[in-house]
């Protein structure tokens, strides 16, 4: 997506500098409407070469500190000029907010030698903890340190501990040690909009929260998913695909909204981010990837140029998400239960429904450990 756009822009700029370096060469006459770098006596305010206001002294030495830059070659303001005066811009259109409009004021010292570092910098204290707390999982998934074997599952309401050496545990919610657990929650759509089961891994447990409703334990299926524990201080990252279905059946998200030792990311938004595709992108996709699956080696000749976005891109699916960087092929036929089936066929088939969920819990943990650093 964000590839084409950049194709598209550049030829466009190009073209544009083309044209004018030719009408500029050919002598081209028009009058000329702009005057170089002035400064007003009355307030200091800075204008450029092609008339636009310029940063005042104060807030030019506060954003950029250290930084020179170049004066504009003749050339390079001649381009400029020419375009603008192809669009109708004039100096006076430029200008028109006035000298009464100028600022200028001295800002809070950068974070940084840069403007674009004293961003970054803001940027990652903001996120902390839990950016860290992404990377080391990430590396550790990448590292296969979480991988892990599925437990039998055992129905009890509420959430129950698997831990790695193969202890069962009831529990209130995942242990706040654990502080980045990758989640994907069921719902039983004929039923209820309400969560049915949940499946988290940390890297050291499964963890499994049934629905009071499917263990028979409730007459009704109103139940929200508790993730933290009361009082709970200690950070926790939660990493889901299309994390906002999921969060939307977490009690700490809809009740503690204020909560700001919780913070989610999402695998989806992730992967739209460097790998996802645009509106006009899905239809050549979807038909390239039915000549592929089909074999259809006329269609693929006489379609190559698709072949590039094929191969670096995905639909926003988990199975074709997993597919594409993990080489993951995920069976959905599970699904169906919770799309079309009964909460009695859920509870019939408990163990499969059980071990479909945490098979998409393990793969958007590998999907999270290769799209969060690319």
């Amino acid at each position: 997506m964000a590839s084409g756009m950049r194709w598209g822009q550049g030829g466009v700029v190009r073209r544009v500098l083309r044209q004018a370096q030719r009408r500029i060469a050919g002598g081209a006459s028009e009058k000329r409407q702009y005057t170089t770098d002035t400064a007003s006596a009355s307030t200091g305010q800075r204008t450029n070469a092609v008339g636009i206001p310029m940063l005042g002294p104060l807030l030019r030495q506060s954003v950029f500190p250290s930084t020179h830059f170049p004066s504009a070659t003749a050339t390079q303001q001649r381009i400029s000029q020419q375009h603008l005066l192809d669009q109708g811009i004039t100096a006076t259109a430029l200008s028109s907010g006035g000298e009464a409009s100028f600022v200028d004021f001295t800002l809070p010292a950068l974070q940084g030698k840069t403007i674009d570092e004293h961003f970054h910098r803001i940027g990652r204290a903001e996120a902390e903890p839990f950016l860290s707390l992404a990377e080391q999982a990430s590396r550790e998934i990448r590292q296969g340190l979480w991988d892990m074997e599925q437990p039998s599952w055992e129905m009890h309401p509420g959430w129950t501990r698997y831990g790695r050496q193969g202890s069962v545990t009831r529990v209130c919610a995942p242990d706040a040690s654990d502080h980045v657990l990758v989640f994907d929650v069921e719902v039983t759509m004929r039923d209820s909009p309400y969560a049915t089961l949940a499946v988290a891994q940390s890297r050291d447990a499964w963890y499994l929260w049934v629905s009071p409703y499917l263990a028979g334990t409730s007459q009704h299926a109103r139940h929200l998913i508790p993730l933290m524990h009361s009082g709970q201080r200690a950070p926790r990252l939660v990493v889901g695909h299309n994390v906002a279905f999921d969060r939307a059946r977490v009690l700490d998200a809809r009740v503690q909204l204020k909560c700001s030792a919780l913070a989610f990311v999402d695998t989806m938004s992730l992967h739209v981010a460097c790998g996802g595709l645009s509106t006009g992108q899905r239809a050549p996709w979807r038909q390239y990837a039915t000549a592929v699956a089909q074999d259809d080696s006329a269609y693929l000749s006489a379609h190559d140029d698709v072949r590039v976005l094929f191969d670096a891109s995905a639909l926003n699916s988990l199975r074709d998400v997993a597919a594409h960087y993990c080489g993951i092929t995920l069976d959905k036929s599970t699904r169906d239960v919770f799309v079309s089936g009964s909460i009695a066929e859920v509870r019939e088939g408990f163990a499969q429904a059980a071990g479909y969920c945490a098979r998409d819990v393990s793969a958007t943990a590998q999907v999270f450990g290769r799209v969060f650093e690319a």
